[in-house]
Formats: structure tokens, sequence, C-alpha cells
């Protein structure tokens, strides 16, 4: 009796060990300093925001409760989602877009990133409200993003801009990759901003 229970609760014991053993998968949104352009194509700045000192300044990032937190969120049907524990972002969503969209937003208009920075006096200043509205994932089907935003030149109360951008790509079924669209989708979010700014319209 005693070996029949021994054996009934090994094979337990191994199976709750596997599952508390399985590793935390931890991602972040900025993507690597010299990764590749969108579409294969270089993005620069103009000739003028190169010259001329420029600071942007990317303010929180609102973002709907549910999605406001490490662990990623993904769909599951239509009507269905799911919080998966040991897939995280390396910090709150939040925090993730907004440094993302600082760094992307920065590189593209030849500014400065304001964020911890003391500013020099008289240098306008590029500062981006973003609030998402749906960040829509299923794993093996597509990625949507969907965003309001605002930008206005401290130094110009008149140069304002109020937006909306849609960002729809594909999407792998493994994590790693859903995580690698999420970045994608910042890009092209940043890339909108950044050209609205340039050309001063949506």
């Amino acid at each position: 009796m005693k070996r029949a229970l021994l054996a009934a609760v090994v094979p337990c014991l191994v199976v709750l060990a596997g599952c508390s053993s399985a590793p935390v998968q931890y991602y972040t949104l900025t993507a690597p300093a010299q990764s590749p352009s969108i579409g294969g194509t270089v993005q620069t700045a103009p000739t003028a925001a190169a010259r001329e000192p420029l600071y942007v300044e990317v303010l929180p990032v609102g973002l709907p409760e549910m999605l406001d937190r490490a662990q990623m969120v993904v769909r599951q049907g239509d009507a269905g989602v799911t919080v998966l524990d040991r897939q995280r972002w390396a910090s709150p969503l939040s925090d993730e877009l907004r440094a993302a969209l600082s760094t992307q937003l920065a590189a593209q208009l030849g500014a400065a990133d304001a964020a911890g920075l003391p500013r020099q006096a008289g240098v306008p200043v590029w500062r981006v409200k973003v609030e998402v509205r749906r960040i829509d994932a299923w794993p093996g089907r597509q990625l949507q993003l969907d965003t309001d935003w605002s930008a206005n030149l401290t130094s110009d109360p008149a140069r304002r801009l109020i937006c909306s951008s849609r960002v729809t790509l594909e999407s792998p079924a493994d994590y790693p990759g859903l995580a690698a669209t999420h970045q994608t989708a910042v890009r092209h979010l940043a890339q909108q901003i950044a050209n609205a700014i340039q050309n001063r319209t949506c």
C-alpha cells in the first residue's frame, strides 16, 4: 500500500517541480540602436532639425488599466483575453512605451530626449502626449495598436497637432516574435508622429 501511494505521489511532485521552475521571459519595447529601419528605407530628419537644437519630451503614456502591467496580455478568439504571467515586459507597459517612443522620436527628429536632462534656455521642445486606446495582440494572427496623440511646440502654442493613429501588423504565434511585433508597431507609431511634426500636419 505504501509503495503504491509513493508511486502515485512521486510523478505529481515531479510535475509540480517542473512547473515551478519554468523561467519567466522578459521583453522590452526599446529596439536596438542600430536596428533596421521600417520597410528598408532610412528615415532622416530635415537638415534644419539637425542644425538647430531641439528637444522632444514624451509625457507619461495613457493605457487601459487591463494593459498597464508587466505581464503580456493577449487575445483568445474574439472575446477572451489571457494575462501571461511568464511572458513579461521589463517594466510596466506604459513605461516601456514611453521609453521606446522617446528613443525613436529623438532619433527620427534629430532631437535630444528631454527626459531627465537639464534644458538649454530658449531651445524649443516638442511635447508629445499619447493615449493608447487598444492593443489587441492575437498570437499567430495580428497586432493592432490604436492611439490618440497630441504634439505641441512649447515655444509656439499655436503649433499644436491632435491626431489619431492605427497600426496593424501580422504577428507570429511565438511570444518572442509577438514581442518583436510590438516593437515594430511602436516604431511605426513613432514614425507617424515624427512625420506629422516635420510636416506640421497629421
